[in-house]
């Protein structure tokens, strides 16, 4: 597999984290048929995100010009909430 660029991981990182509090939000509006669905991807969101995490932070390591993980994490949790 080819390596991803850190621009690409951090994008990436960025939009799974924004897909996993939509799911969130989603799931804590209440019960319906949807939620088996939306807990097995919220899994799978999840498990994507511990996977970008542990390439992120072994490329960040080599660059002075990108936030460390906790940091865009930070970024990304200050966008406000759709709705």
């Amino acid at each position: 597999m080819s390596e991803l660029s850190i621009a690409t991981l951090m994008m990436s990182i960025q939009a799974v984290k924004h897909e996993l509090r939509l799911l969130n939000a989603a799931l804590d509006k209440g019960a319906d048929e949807d939620d088996g669905d939306n807990i097995e991807l919220l899994l799978c969101y999840e498990q994507a995100l511990s996977e970008l995490k542990q390439h992120y932070i072994q490329q960040q390591a080599a660059v002075d010009n990108y936030p460390d993980y906790e940091a865009l994490c930070r970024m990304v949790d200050e966008v406000p909430q759709p709705g």
